[in-house]
């Protein structure tokens, strides 16, 4: 016992100080940029309706805003929350495993591939709600788990996690959906009933802002267009196969092979099919309910992305800790020392690749790019930004004397003023991903650059190359 008391220790270190390295000097990206204007700018009433507009409930937001009002916000500052949730995560993970798994080999495996995989190294480093949400869910099916096997009568601890995991707002309700879906198979349970009545009443409470949500975020109208206008089953699918390698090779810190073969049909296909088996494989070797639980937030997660829009990793955050014991409890079933070293061997080399390249490149380029154009740029300039929503995170970093112009695709430039000797054209080439610009995001950025070399025949003088790769920087000057 005192043995893996030290072991845990010194992994526990490890991850602690794998969440807290660079944590505050990479740049922040698009989203967290949002999270910074939001907290810092907007009063209270323009950020919760800012908040309910983008589809998300505000709290996360507000509570940031007394963040940073007493310790500032500068990029370790607004990141230190995440990175806290992040080791009570840890933390948390291994009573979670003591209560799934029955050998302490399966729960150390289980403790390493959760504390090391660069999925959650990435949300304890990112100004955003996903790391709380993460600690949350852990607390609630810990709770949730000891109640059905009738080792506590919490449930009062339990309605008070309900509550606060519901206020993470839209990210929050796939899962909550799901672990009622499970508890409405099990109504023959009278443990369950109360379960089902507890998340009934909790979800009520927030049912207004829910409604407003939905009703209201432009996100949802976004995905009403979508499915109506632009659904295309094959491009579908071809959304799903990226989201699932995204997905799996991320929280296995697979990703740098993963990227490698993304074009390569049959072999990350195979990838994401042997890492599901793993998990599938893992869950059937649990004991009940959990093998029933696991087993079913892993299909139904599933279904609500054959439709949607935009598909993203961190909006799965909650099978990131059921993938670790999966996959853990596969990994031990392997009979064959050998086979069992061949593949932790080849595994963590592959991980320590995968962190090589996220502590080496940056996630944002925006820093970076604002440092320079602080030094290049004129009073008698102007910065052409797109898309505009990156404002946020550019005026961050950006101090100089330019003015920036934010490019709005609904009413787009046709001259320039006659005083204005240069334009930076700053093109953030993400936006032409199909659940943010698509192809009319591609159709701006072709129209501005003609606009400029062509209609108001300014010269395309140099390009900026950032280090990150995904953000165009051009420089167009009178001829």
């Amino acid at each position: 016992m005192k043995k893996y008391r030290i072991i845990y220790t010194s992994l526990f270190t490890l991850f602690v100080f794998l969440r807290l390295l660079k944590l505050g000097s990479h740049s922040l990206w698009v989203d967290e940029g949002f999270s910074w204007y939001t907290a810092t700018y907007l009063n209270i009433t323009e950020l919760i309706k800012n908040r309910l507009a983008a589809g998300h409930f505000p709290f996360y937001f507000l509570f940031l805003k007394l963040w940073v009002n007493l310790f500032g916000a500068s990029e370790l500052s607004l990141r230190l929350p995440s990175f806290l949730t992040g080791v009570f995560s840890i933390l948390f993970f291994i009573i979670l495993s003591r209560k799934v798994l029955s050998s302490e080999k399966s729960r150390l495996l289980a403790f390493v591939i959760f504390g090391i995989s660069p999925y959650g190294i990435g949300l304890s480093q990112e100004a955003r709600m996903y790391g709380m949400a993460v600690l949350l869910f852990i607390f609630l099916i810990t709770e949730f788990l000891k109640i059905l096997k009738g080792e506590t009568q919490g449930y009062k601890i339990y309605s008070l996690l309900v509550f606060l995991f519901l206020l993470n707002g839209s990210i929050a309700l796939l899962p909550f959906v799901i672990l009622n879906l499970y508890l409405l198979f099990n109504l023959n349970n009278q443990r369950a009933k109360k379960l089902v009545i507890i998340n009934i009443v909790c979800f009520v409470l927030l049912s207004p802002l829910f409604y407003t949500i939905f009703a209201h975020s432009r996100f949802s109208r976004i995905e009403s267009f979508y499915i109506k206008q632009r659904f295309n089953p094959g491009e579908q699918l071809n959304f799903i196969h990226y989201w699932l390698l995204d997905f799996f090779s991320e929280t296995a810190g697979l990703s740098g092979f993963a990227v490698s073969i993304l074009n390569l049909g049959f072999l990350s296909l195979s990838l994401i099919l042997i890492l599901s088996v793993a998990y599938i494989v893992g869950a059937t070797r649990l004991n009940n309910p959990e093998r029933r639980i696991f087993l079913f937030y892993f299909l139904l997660s599933i279904i609500p992305f054959l439709f949607s829009y935009k598909i993203e990793s961190r909006y799965l955050f909650y099978l990131f800790p059921f993938l670790a014991i999966c996959w853990a409890k596969s990994l031990e079933s392997i009979k064959s020392k050998k086979i069992f070293l061949v593949i932790i061997i080849t595994w963590g080399l592959m991980v320590c690749n995968n962190l090589y390249i996220y502590y080496t490149i940056p996630k944002s380029s925006w820093g970076e790019i604002a440092e320079y154009l602080n030094s290049q740029t004129q009073k008698d300039e102007q910065i052409w930004l797109f898309p505009r929503f990156c404002y946020t995170v550019f005026s961050y970093y950006y101090k100089g004397k330019a003015e920036v112009v934010k490019i709005n695709p609904a009413n787009l430039p046709t001259t320039a003023k006659k005083d204005i000797n240069g334009i930076w054209y700053v093109h953030w080439m993400n936006a032409s991903l199909p659940w943010v610009g698509g192809k009319h995001a591609v159709y701006v950025n072709s129209y501005i650059k003609n606009l400029l070399s062509g209609n108001l025949k300014f010269k395309n003088r140099k390009v900026f190359p950032s280090q990150r790769g995904n953000t165009e920087v051009l420089h167009f000057i009178r001829d």
